[in-house]
């Protein structure tokens, strides 16, 4: 009985409710989004201005696909053989595509006459 009280429309609990739907939806959409497009504009920039880093990923490419007929399919061992593409992932690293990762100090250290708490 309660329940249908507490989402009746136009009252002050039920725009609660529809605002904290509306900001949750909007903040999935860009955590799904976002990120994504962060990542393979960053891997886009490294293969450009790296052309050694582009030119060994195209050769782990071009080796897989001389063995392989025309329309095949890549196999889980084609994709093991990728040694260089997987080092791709030092992109992730270098430019991660959600910032503020933030860590905190299991215990109090001092390094360099400062105290990390």
């Amino acid at each position: 009985m309660m329940e249908g009280v507490w989402s009746m429309p136009f009252t002050s609990y039920n725009r609660s409710l529809q605002a904290s739907a509306m900001i949750r939806d909007m903040g999935k959409d860009l955590i799904g989004h976002d990120t994504s497009s962060i990542l393979v504009t960053f891997l886009i920039r490294l293969l450009a201005n790296e052309p050694s880093i582009y030119a060994a990923i195209l050769n782990d490419h071009e080796q897989i696909t001389m063995n392989k007929h025309k329309g095949q399919l890549l196999t889980w061992e084609d994709l093991a053989k990728m040694s260089y593409t997987w080092r791709i992932a030092e992109d992730l690293r270098i430019f991660p595509p959600v910032f503020g990762c933030f860590r905190q100090a299991v215990k109090d250290k001092e390094y360099n006459g400062y105290l990390i708490p």
